[in-house]
C-alpha cells in the first residue's frame, strides 16, 4: 500500500473513532433518558403533544451538552457508575484528545508508512474501546427501558419505520 492510501487509511479509523465516540456519547443520552427524564415525564403526562414537547425540549437541552457534562449528568441520576466510571473518564480523555489534539501530536507520524500503520492500529484500539464501553452502557439502560415496554421488536419497529421515512426522502 503506498504513503497515501495509508494516510487514507488514518482518516478513514480517525472519522470511525469519531463516530464510535458520538455513539458512546448518544448512550449516555439514551441512559440518562430512560433513568432520568421518563421517570419524571411520566409522572406529568396528560397528552401526546405535552409528551412530545417535553420529550424535545429534554433532548435539544441534553443534546447541547460536552461529553464531560454528560458522564456528569450520568453520575448525578441512578445510574450503576462505579462499574464504568474509569472507563467514562478514560474515553471522555480519549475524546478530547482525538478531536483537539490527535493530528497535531501525530503530525510526524502521519508522514511515514510506519506511523501510519501505527495510528491505524491505534486508532482500531480506541474504536474498540469506545464500542465496548457502548455496549456495558446499553446493557444497563436495555434492562431499564423494559419497564417502559422498550422491548427489542419496539425497537425494530422504530428502525423499520425511521428507515421507511428516511428512503421516502431520497
Amino acid at each position: 500500500m503506498d504513503s497515501v492510501e495509508l494516510r487514507k487509511d488514518v482518516y478513514a479509523h480517525f472519522g470511525a473513532a469519531m463516530y464510535y465516540a458520538q455513539c458512546l456519547e448518544q448512550s449516555i443520552i439514551i441512559a440518562i433518558m430512560f433513568i432520568d427524564h421518563f421517570p419524571k415525564a411520566i409522572k406529568k403526562y396528560t397528552s401526546q403533544n405535552l409528551w412530545e414537547n417535553d420529550f424535545d425540549r429534554f433532548m435539544d437541552n441534553i443534546s447541547s451538552k460536552t461529553m464531560g457534562r454528560l458522564i456528569n449528568s450520568l453520575k448525578a441520576v441512578d445510574f450503576p457508575i462505579d462499574k464504568v466510571e474509569v472507563q467514562l473518564k478514560d474515553a471522555l480523555d480519549k475524546r478530547n484528545f482525538l478531536a483537539h489534539h490527535y493530528f497535531f501530536e501525530r503530525a510526524i507520524e502521519i508522514t511515514t508508512d510506519a506511523g501510519c500503520i501505527k495510528m491505524v492500529d491505534e486508532l482500531i484500539d480506541i474504536q474498540t474501546f469506545f464500542s465496548s464501553l457502548e455496549t456495558e452502557i446499553n446493557q444497563v439502560t436495555d434492562a431499564i427501558s423494559l419497564k417502559y415496554g422498550f422491548t427489542k421488536e419496539v425497537q425494530d419497529s422504530m428502525m423499520k419505520e425511521m428507515m421507511g421515512e428516511y428512503r421516502q426522502t431520497r
